[in-house]
């Protein structure tokens, strides 16, 4: 006789993200991974369709910087487009210590 679980397994999102990853570099269907990682189809299906309406959720939110550099605005040397919308704008002559506070920002965000 088999006795089915019921129990559902609850992983943190650190370990869904491992398993999204996990499956995005297979070359497996969502039923051929699901029954390989022992995972509900479902479930597997699911995770998918929140990430990607993660993804969507539309323009990022601004969220303001303060100037750590002059305070006349000058034009950009750099422009770097990170994912999520967010763009970092380097001006002539920046500083190590100013790129370092603006990362930490982004990081954050």
């Amino acid at each position: 006789m088999r006795i089915i679980s019921s129990a559902r397994k609850h992983r943190s999102p650190t370990e869904k993200a491992r398993i999204l990853a996990a499956y995005d570099a297979s070359e497996l269907s969502q039923a051929g991974f699901a029954a390989r990682r022992g995972l509900v189809l479902s479930t597997l299906a699911r995770w998918l369709r929140e990430r990607r309406e993660g993804q969507e959720d539309g323009p990022p939110e601004f969220v303001e910087v303060p100037r750590l550099a002059s305070p006349a605005p000058r034009a950009a040397s750099y422009r770097i487009h990170f994912p999520r919308g967010v763009v970092l704008e380097l001006e002539p002559g920046f500083q190590a210590g100013e790129l370092r506070a603006l990362a930490k920002l982004i990081r954050d965000l």
